[in-house]
């Protein structure tokens, strides 16, 4: 089987891969050996002579360690050091990386030794004018389509990417915005999209609701009061990502890029969208909820008493999880 892929920009061509060979493992199909072809006429070969689907991957395998002497430039901020013996490092300011010394020089001084001025390895400001000049080469990147999306946060097992929105002409300014999966995460986290989040939250009130009746022996009333309440509680989950989901599937220009925007608009967004992926994951029909509000309101004296005291136990059924 060969497929090929080409990607144009009004007329265009831009890249070109076509894969070669395939081999089909766990009911999927894995490509093997394909070859890419640029717009400035570079042919890249690709051969995979192993690989593993969905297989463990030990979190070391993404540590660097650099050996004593190494020179390292962190390309997303404007630190730049020398590893010394002992974990220790040999910052390197910025007045320093422009005086012309040569490595030897740095390696036998102390920062800041070969040229005046402040050491602003760690200064905020000049760490997001730097990680702003990295943005904009990678948007240089995504118009040659060397790469296809761009990391802007990655934490909690949850990772942002920008794409391209619209098509690509590396001769026209390019704007980027975060993509339909990356939005789903910021708003529901590991729960999915929404339909997915929809229906484990329905079926996390189901089962709330069977667990305070093991312990109450809820009327048919009472259930049908803590299912609405339930609901509301749902429905205001869906509401928040209604307001959120605009503000998170901003389009970003190239000057907004070049600004710093990009990153402080997302990792704002990180924050406000945090409480709403803490209600998915958990807190929905949790201690403030509408639920919770109902639940005190609805059981009789006797389940109250039964309630509490099943929720001090040290093995407690009811859970949000």
């Amino acid at each position: 089987m060969k497929q090929t892929f080409t990607y144009e920009a009004k007329g265009m061509k831009n890249l070109q891969t076509e894969f070669l060979e395939f081999r089909q493992s766990d009911e999927n199909w894995v490509p093997l050996r394909w070859k890419s072809s640029q717009v400035t006429g570079t042919i890249n070969g690709s051969l995979v002579s192993e690989f593993a689907l969905n297989g463990p991957v030990d979190p070391k395998e993404f540590e660097l360690e650099f050996p004593p002497g190494t020179w390292v430039t962190e390309t997303a901020s404007p630190t730049t050091y020398i590893v010394k013996e002992v974990g220790k490092r040999r910052a390197i300011t910025t007045n320093e990386s422009f005086s012309g010394k040569k490595y030897e020089d740095f390696l036998r001084s102390e920062t800041g030794d070969l040229a005046a001025g402040p050491d602003t390895t760690n200064d905020k400001a000049a760490r997001a004018e730097a990680l702003a000049k990295h943005r904009m080469g990678q948007l240089g990147d995504l118009q040659g389509r060397s790469l296809w999306s761009i990391v802007i946060v990655r934490q909690e097992d949850i990772e942002v990417r920008v794409e391209p929105v619209g098509t690509v002409n590396p001769r026209e300014p390019i704007q980027v915005a975060v993509n339909d999966a990356s939005c789903d995460q910021l708003l529901f986290g590991r729960a999915g999209d929404a339909d997915a989040t929809r229906k484990e939250l329905t079926v996390r009130l189901r089962r709330t609701i069977e667990a305070i009746d093991q312990i109450c022996g809820l009327a048919d009333a009472q259930k049908a009061k803590l299912e609405v309440a339930g609901r509301v509680e749902i429905a205001r989950v869906f509401r928040r990502a209604d307001e959120l989901r605009p503000q998170i599937k901003r389009i970003y220009d190239e000057n907004a890029v070049k600004k710093g925007e990009l990153d402080r608009s997302i990792l704002e967004l990180w924050q406000d969208s945090e409480p709403l992926r803490r209600s998915v994951s958990s807190d929905a029909f949790g201690d403030g909820s509408t639920f919770i509000k109902t639940l005190k309101t609805t059981l009789t004296p006797e389940q109250a008493v039964k309630y509490q005291a099943r929720l001090k136990a040290p093995e407690n059924p009811v859970t949000n999880e």
